[in-house]
């Protein structure tokens, strides 16, 4: 099985957290891929964190477009809506230009991984065209699964019914399609956002079941510091090797804010932390028996094409 193990900065005690992750990833000797928000690049003691990480452990460092509207987006222009797909064209294209410029200005090269909770087909083609070392992208959560609206009030959600459950190559028209072949592909290859239930997300909500230990904690399918669900799933996902002739991927991107304090969450901090530790050190135990490869996202979106 393939793994990319993705982690974004915090700040105050979310980049305690945040260093946490980091530390526990690197003591296991696991490849680390850091997207940053655009806010982030404007703090200097994040980025010599995060400098400082890539220049001693190799993690990779890109672009996390998850959430846009905050104060230093608001110096570029009036900007109340946090998710990039649902803004215009035009600002689109300011908000991409202004996040990779900065970024780039920040670290001295384009990122080659990006991501968002969803990449609509306009912002893919600028992804391509205005920055080509662009490679890979997180393109899809939760949100679209088979029953989105299933348990959801009346408030903004994408309005996509289904999505690629792995690695997929998007296609120009329709990010969630799979394109058929070279000429209908958007050029960039695109993972999901966590790696899902399909049985549990037929069933009901899917956020709840996931390789992200702090949502399944919310589903409270955990006992305390026992968590055997999210272990089981990562074998479920393995056992794809047998009919994928040898390819399973999974990947997990708990943010710092699900390690400290969450509302989501019913057990303590230090429970929370101890079953992400755990998570990340099963990823560490099926590496050494070699069952497992890690790597950072663009170096899987080489393998993948």
């Amino acid at each position: 099985m393939i793994v990319n193990v993705i982690h974004r900065p915090g700040k105050g005690r979310l980049q305690e957290m945040f260093r946490l992750q980091q530390n526990m990833a690197h003591h296991l000797g696991l490849k680390v891929t850091i997207l940053v928000p655009y806010d982030f690049l404007f703090e200097p003691q994040v980025v010599a964190d995060i400098q400082d990480d890539h220049n001693r452990y190799g993690d990779e460092v890109g672009v996390w477009f998850g959430e846009i509207a905050n104060e230093r987006m608001n110096e570029v222009f009036p900007c109340r809506e946090p998710f990039l797909w649902l803004h215009s064209k035009e600002h689109k294209e300011l908000i991409i230009k202004t996040v990779i410029e900065k970024f780039m200005e920040v670290f001295g090269y384009c990122p080659k991984a990006v991501g968002a909770y969803h990449v609509d087909a306009y912002s893919m083609k600028l992804f391509k065209e205005l920055y080509p070392d662009i490679k890979v992208s997180i393109a899809g959560c939760f949100e679209e699964g088979v029953k989105v609206f299933h348990g959801c009030n009346h408030s903004w959600y994408l309005f996509n019914e289904g999505m690629p459950w792995g690695p997929w190559y998007p296609a120009k028209e329709n990010t969630l399609r799979p394109a058929e072949n070279d000429e209908e592909w958007a050029g960039i290859v695109a993972v999901p956002h966590l790696s899902r239930d399909l049985v549990l997300s037929y069933e009901g909500r899917n956020d709840f079941f996931a390789t992200h230990p702090a949502n399944v904690q919310r589903a409270m399918a955990n006992e305390g510091a026992e968590i055997p669900y999210v272990f089981n799933l990562l074998d479920v996902y393995r056992m794809q090797e047998k009919y994928n002739h040898g390819f399973s991927y999974t990947n997990v991107f708990v943010g710092p804010n699900w390690l400290s304090q969450s509302p989501y969450v019913q057990d303590s901090d230090e429970v929370t932390q101890s079953l992400y530790r755990e998570f990340l050190e099963y990823f560490a135990q099926l590496k050494a028996e070699g069952k497992l490869q890690d790597m950072y996202m663009s170096e899987f979106a080489d393998w993948f094409r």
